[in-house]
């Protein structure tokens, strides 16, 4: 009895031990595709977000470069005009690049004032944006000694030729211009005749690399920030993490060390560092910097475990509920009969060795043991189609039929199992398919941002570039590129690139805004996607002949709010959704390089212009030049005809008294040699009004204003008074400037 309860207890055992074998290996099998899908995905979209911060940070660093060479260029040509340019230049900058807060040019103190000989002092001129316009500021710094910082030095004796800053707080006044007072700077070396002169630095919003992480084109499941080479977190979308120290944040999953090593040695890597999370570290080297920023992607482990296992948790809570209500059934007729336990026990045993063609019928005349072996008989029948039908999953075949009658819970849970698999089959498959149509997006966009980031000088061939790879990435087959122009304030669509392109009609090169589907998609701003083309708009020519194309999609190349052109593509197949999606998306990056280039040529034209400026200005300079010498000339004739009046005056003032005023009647000179007999001083009259002198003397002058007036008018005017015994006779005169407006007023006392 004891050893027949033995055999029945292992039975279970063994079956319970199966099911929890199949549960463990689905739940295993699950978790492992959602960890590599999730990991490759991560991977790649990382790797994505890292080149388009270095791109973006290249370009700024580019736009430093164009600054600092432009500089160069001036300053050695307008070497005494150089201030006026400078402050124009800077202006113009922060104008047209409204996503910086502020750009600063630092020069050497000693290139600047010709007076400093000192090697340190530097002068700052600085502009940002406030209120909508453009301040200047300018200040001079460090003419009591050297206290630059290292960067500066280092760019100063030419150790580093280009600067990228790690965030800092940024608490100046112009700081509110930006999202965050987090921000960083990029620096270029001004350099002329191979001497260093100075820096170019552009000031950023780190909120502008927060952007670029954070726009995402699906549900990312993982977290992406930046830890810069000191060491700290930026970006991150826990704040309270942002601008501390990685060691001590995530100190928790990197208990041996191993990501900060990685981070120091600046490779790329990506491991479980940690049961908790899968940590990808992507280096951003920036031009010469050395040590650069770092990347992060973590993706939580326990996340992606808990999503496999809420689907084969069903599974496992119905499989386990059907054996222990099989084990109960099977005690409950022990309990009743012991006599046939062996004989179901070898049925147990072959069901438990899976060798169901063993399997015997059982029979029996008792009508309880019968229903005893019925059961039995069941079980055994539902277990090998369990089993044939758990093995038929297992090998990968979910179309297998298990068809049987009053199914229990496990039979249900096994169909459920079933269908929950064809689901994830067909999930599978759709996830390949969208995974492919990210793939083809990224490379297209990869593949695209080749010829965004060439040197486009030629607006023309950037246009066929893009368009013609366009119309072959997309298999379509004709397209055409139209860019924004202005002449006389109106602005209209010049076609600059056509690819393949055999219109029924005269192809328009302009098309005015408004004016046919091109206009109107400029005008609205938003995209055209037609699969009823009108008829005589637009034909396909191939090997067949002529063909109304299928559909056409025009495209609004915007940024920054401002349409710079159309994108217009037409095709004999349905362009997908996806296609459309991505030529949304590259929109706004070639409409960037559209404005930069139309902006690099609009800074040619103005160099040659001031180029052309500059030698009109050498012209005059000299004729300016000519005219200082006569003007010198002038000036010496003055000065000995003011000596020989000095001598003049000197004479008149042995024997009379000698005054000069301002035109407010305030005393400015006074020769008199009579002035001891009278006991006062020079400085009692110099630099007193004559009213007051009068009043002094007490001498009385009625209407003294009326007086003073006239003579200012030119009016000659005379007084009497005494000094000591004797009488003078003082006459006023007013003289006046080479304009004839009065200048100043001079006396003559003459002894009477």
């Amino acid at each position: 009895m004891k050893n027949d309860f033995k055999h029945i207890g292992l039975t279970v055992v063994i079956i319970l031990l199966f099911y929890v074998g199949i549960a463990a290996f689905l739940l295993y099998s699950d978790y492992q595709y959602s960890l590599d899908k999730t990991v490759k995905t991560s991977d790649s979209y990382s790797s994505h977000k890292a080149s388009e911060i270095v791109s973006y940070i290249d370009s700024e660093i580019a736009k430093a470069t164009t600054m600092s060479d432009m500089l160069a260029s001036a300053k050695e040509k307008f070497e005494n005009r150089i201030a006026s340019f400078t402050e124009q230049s800077l202006k113009n900058f922060v104008t047209t690049n409204s996503e910086i807060i502020s750009a600063t040019i630092t020069w050497e103190l000693s290139e600047m004032d010709k007076n400093w000989n000192l090697p340190y002092g530097r002068l700052v001129e600085n502009s940002y944006i406030k209120d909508g316009l453009a301040v200047y500021e300018r200040d001079t710094v460090d003419r009591e000694g050297e206290y630059v910082s290292e960067n500066y030095s280092q760019m100063k004796n030419g150790t580093i030729h280009v600067l990228f800053t790690n965030p800092y707080m940024n608490n100046s006044e112009i700081a509110s211009k930006a999202q965050s007072q987090l921000s960083f700077a990029v620096a270029t070396r001004i350099v002329t005749d191979g001497r260093f002169v100075g820096t170019v630095t552009i000031e950023l919003p780190l909120v502008n690399i927060s952007d670029i992480l954070s726009n995402m084109p699906y549900d990312y499941a993982g977290r992406l920030f930046i830890v810069a080479d000191n060491g700290k977190i930026y970006g991150h979308k826990n704040p309270n993490l942002d601008n501390t120290l990685f060691v001590d944040a995530y100190s928790g999953i990197d208990k041996n060390g191993e990501i900060v090593r990685v981070l120091n040695d600046g490779i790329m890597g990506g491991a479980n560092f940690a049961d908790s999370a899968r940590v990808t570290l992507i280096p951003m080297y920036v031009k010469e910097n050395g040590r650069p920023w770092t990347l992060v992607s973590e993706v939580s482990l326990p996340r992606i475990f808990k999503q496999s296992g809420r689907k084969v948790a069903p599974f496992i809570f119905l499989s386990f509920l059907g054996i222990i209500a099989m084990a109960l059934f099977t005690l409950f007729f022990v309990k009743r009969n012991t006599s046939p336990l062996k004989s179901v026990a070898n049925v147990l045993q072959n069901i438990d060795a899976g060798e169901y063609d063993k399997i015997q019928k059982l029979s029996s005349s008792d009508d309880e043991i019968q229903e005893c072996y019925q059961v039995v008989n069941t079980l055994a029948d539902k277990i090998a189609k369990t089993t044939a039908f758990a093995n038929s999953i297992g090998k990968g075949d979910l179309n297998v039929q298990y068809n049987i009658s009053n199914p229990n819970g496990l039979d249900l849970a096994l169909l459920d199992m079933q269908k929950n698999l064809i689901h994830a089959r067909k999930e599978e498959d759709n996830r390949k398919i969208e995974n492919e149509k990210l793939s083809w997006s990224q490379n297209g966009l990869a593949q695209l941002g080749e010829y965004l980031r060439m040197n486009n000088a030629d607006i023309q061939e950037f246009s066929y570039n893009v368009i013609s790879f366009l119309v072959k990435y997309m298999n379509a087959l004709q397209g055409g590129l139209f860019v924004t122009e202005e002449k006389d304030s109106v602005k209209y669509l010049d076609l600059k690139a056509a690819y393949a392109f055999d219109r029924k009609k005269q192809l328009e090169g302009r098309v005015q805004f408004g004016e046919s589907l091109v206009g109107r998609c400029a005008i609205e701003g938003k995209s055209i996607f037609l699969t009823d083309v009108p008829d005589g708009y637009l034909y396909i020519t191939s090997g067949l002949g002529e063909n109304k194309p299928s559909c056409i999609l025009l495209v609004p190349l915007k940024f920054e709010d401002e349409v710079h052109g159309v994108i217009e593509i037409a095709s004999l197949k349905m362009i997908e959704e996806y296609q459309r999606t991505f030529l949304d998306n590259v929109a706004e990056r070639i409409a960037s390089t559209i404005s930069n280039i139309k902006k690099n040529i609009n800074t040619a034209e103005l160099l040659e212009k001031f180029r052309t400026q500059s030698d009109a200005l050498a012209v005059r300079e000299k004729e300016i030049e000519k005219s200082y010498k006569d003007i010198r000339r002038s000036k010496e004739e003055i000065k000995l005809n003011e000596l020989e009046t000095e001598a003049i005056l000197e004479v008149l003032s042995q024997s009379c008294i000698i005054m000069r005023y301002d035109t407010s009647g305030l005393v400015t000179d006074l020769r008199d040699l009579t002035l001891e007999v009278t006991g006062y001083k020079r400085t009692d009259i110099v630099g007193h009004y004559l009213k007051e002198i009068l009043a002094l003397t007490k001498n009385d002058m009625d209407n003294f204003d009326v007086f003073w007036n006239e003579i200012i008018q030119g009016v000659k005017k005379t007084r009497k008074f005494t000094r000591g015994e004797t009488l003078y006779k003082e006459t006023f005169s007013l003289i006046t400037d080479e304009h004839g407006r009065p200048y100043k007023v001079v006396s003559v006392a003459v002894p009477v």
